[in-house]
């Protein structure tokens, strides 16, 4: 159904930009800015102008004036001097669209993150302005600021349809301005671009805004000594916004490789140290514009963009196109759950307080993710977290304040967890199934969430209000006669976090269902595998082999089938493990050892070939120019002869 546009233009809550931010844009639009009268409009609003003396104090402008910081500056009249005419009316209009973005709050605690999303876009747009265009710093940064102002529209306008959008484009990661054109009929970068117009900024600044999503061509098509070198900027900084702040890191990571590529050409290494400068500019100015100055790692956001590719290819490899056309059209909570509960509608998979999926749909969840990590032999991982005190505080300070908890909470989880994860409400709990887990992994996503809760700041009545919770975390390797295992991991799961209380509270607890054997040769595979090894190895970055193994489809062959074409197993060897598995149902892997027809090390070689063809893996790499054939020969050579478990199974690549 076409979103009725008419809503955002005829609402209240459509952002306004002040009266003085009026004033103040209209002068700027005058060939000859006359000072004197920017001051005297400054001075007619006292608290404003201190606002502005207070910035222009502050490390957003010491780029500016070698001076003023050590000559703080005191007065509107100083600041105009010493930083100059269009600087402050910049600096002005910033402050007006911050007061438009953020007056009157967001549905769902969505302003802070939105708000910080923008600043970091108005930074790179600052940073990249040095490389396009010199000299238009504040102008850049205060376009940078504006790429966002049509997602603050649509929250403010229409809640409830762009929280829908958000969660979608969230959770079946697509591009968020494909989802807003697919279910809305617009996009945010043409309302944002339409608001600034009525507003009255200049039209270059408009157009800008509106191609920041568009493809190369439009760039190529430009100008290159007037439309282009804003537009580009723009294109990159929201994109590099997007990397950084939403959860979207895979899909960005391409957008701001293709535009470093082609528009605004900037090697590997020249990126990631213009992405370490943005975190650098980002926290020096985060707390003079209100927010709070803390962005995620680089090294980490890689990390998250190779999951995320990882689950996209791996979607891509499981779902036949006719099936992922017919998914594509459904919403996120309808995927991967029963046709019973599907014909309740979203609203049944969504808890109402906190946003994250209701128990019935985990549990529905869960027990499909059983059902595939058994045909895959991969672990399953749950974790529950439990609010310390809950019922205390809930019973002393009452109920209000135990939905600000569950919100709180829930919000946090919801930042912190992968897009690939499950989150759900479960009474006072929450309950995480976690994509591709690991022992560790699993023990440090508890920390990390026993952490991030710890140092939460949660005020009620004035008062402080301590937040802390326990969380019990588990591992399971689904056997072949594990038809539902789900129960005995959600029992693990609760033992877990029920072990974590003892201590009093602020605690984790792990409880592995996998015994130790199966948990090294977890261990091995994930970490041996040809394409971690050349990361670990520093030969290759995540970005570089994500992208090279993105469309990898590597058709999935039976262990048995993999060790006669390797020729470690015979057909009456193969015969002997099947009639014994069928008494048994333990895994053929672990029965060929048992019986000394494979090593542990052959075995454990077979589970990589079976995930990850080294070979094929390398012919990837060949084909998208990510390695040469002599450096990928020296490299094969080398993983053969450093992992036991590979050699045995390629002779002659081990031979060289």
């Amino acid at each position: 159904m076409v979103f009725e546009t008419r809503q955002i233009w005829t609402s209240s809550q459509l952002p306004t930009l002040s009266v003085l931010g009026m004033k103040v844009l209209e002068l700027s639009r005058r060939s000859d800015v006359d000072p004197h009268e920017l001051i005297e409009l400054l001075r007619a609003d006292g608290t404003f102008a201190h606002r502005v003396i207070t910035v222009a104090n502050s490390p957003l402008f010491q780029h500016v004036s070698a001076d003023h910081a050590v000559v703080p500056i005191q007065t509107v009249q100083q600041a105009v001097e010493k930083l100059g005419t269009a600087v402050i009316t910049s600096l002005t209009l910033t402050l007006a669209v911050s007061d438009a973005c953020l007056n009157g709050g967001h549905p769902h605690g969505l302003s802070g993150n939105l708000w910080r999303q923008a600043i970091v876009k108005a930074v790179a747009a600052e940073i990249f302005c040095s490389q396009v265009r010199e000299g238009l710093e504040c102008e850049f940064f205060l376009a940078g600021l504006l790429l966002d102002i049509g997602r603050f529209a649509l929250l403010r306008t229409a809640p409830q349809s762009y929280v829908a959008v958000l969660e979608k484009s969230k959770h079946e990661l697509l591009p968020l301005w494909r989802t807003e054109q697919t279910e809305l009929g617009l996009t945010s970068a043409l309302v944002g671009g339409q608001l600034i117009e009525q507003w009255g900024f200049p039209t270059r600044l408009v157009h800008g805004i509106q191609v920041q999503f568009a493809p190369l061509t439009t760039f190529e098509q430009m100008s290159p000594s007037t439309e282009c070198p804003l537009c580009s900027a723009l294109a990159l900084a929201s994109a590099i916004g997007d990397y950084f702040c939403s959860e979207h890191q895979a899909l960005s990571w391409f957008r701001i490789r293709e535009l470093t590529r082609e528009i605004i050409p900037l090697s590997e290494t020249e990126l990631d140290d213009t992405l370490r400068r943005v975190v650098q500019r980002f926290r020096s100015v985060a707390g003079a514009l209100s927010t709070v100055a803390d962005l995620p790692d680089v090294a980490i956001l890689k990390l998250k963009a190779l999951e995320q590719l990882k689950l996209i290819s791996q979607r891509l490899i499981t779902t036949p196109p006719a099936e992922l056309t017919s998914s594509e059209r459904k919403g996120p909570e309808q995927r991967g759950v029963s046709s019973e509960s599907a014909a309740l509608g979203p609203k049944a998979f969504r808890d109402p307080l906190t946003l994250v999926f209701t128990r019935e749909f985990f549990e529905d969840t869960l027990h499909k993710e059983v059902q595939r990590c058994r045909q895959l032999s991969a672990p399953v991982g749950v974790a529950f977290v439990d609010i310390d005190h809950f019922a205390e505080m809930k019973s002393q300070h009452g109920g209000a304040l135990g939905d600000v908890i569950l919100k709180r909470v829930g919000g946090l989880l919801k930042d912190l967890l992968r897009s690939s994860d499950t989150i759900a409400r479960c009474d006072h709990q929450f309950a995480i199934l976690a994509s591709d887990p690991t022992a560790k992994g699993m023990q440090r996503l508890a920390d990390r969430i026993r952490g991030r809760v710890a140092g939460e700041r949660l005020i009620w009545g004035g008062h402080p209000v301590p937040l802390t919770v326990c969380v019990g975390a588990t591992l399971a390797l689904p056997a072949r006669h594990d038809q539902d295992l789900a129960p005995t991991i959600v029992t693990a799961a609760t033992k877990a976090v029920q072990e974590a209380a003892i201590g009093g509270g602020n605690h984790i607890y792990f409880d592995s269902l996998v015994n130790e054997v199966e948990l090294q040769r977890l261990f091995m595979i994930n970490q041996f595998r040809f394409s971690r090894w050349l990361i670990a190895q520093g030969v290759l970055d995540i970005p570089r082999v994500g992208k090279a193994l993105v469309d990898f489809k590597q058709p999935r062959v039976r262990l048995g089938e993999l060790a006669m074409r390797q020729e470690l197993l015979s057909t009456q060897e193969i015969e002997l493990i099947l009639d014994e598995q069928e008494e048994s149902q333990d895994r053929f892997g672990t029965i060929a050892v048992r019986r000394d027809f494979l090593t542990e090390d052959q075995l454990i070689g077979l589970l990589i070939l079976q995930q990850e063809d080294p070979l094929q893996a390398a012919e990837q790499f060949l084909c998208k120019g990510v390695l040469d054939q002599p450096r990928l020969q020296i490299l094969l050579k080398e993983y053969f002869h450093l992992l036991p478990w590979a050699a045995p199974l390629y002779p002659s690549a081990e031979r060289g």
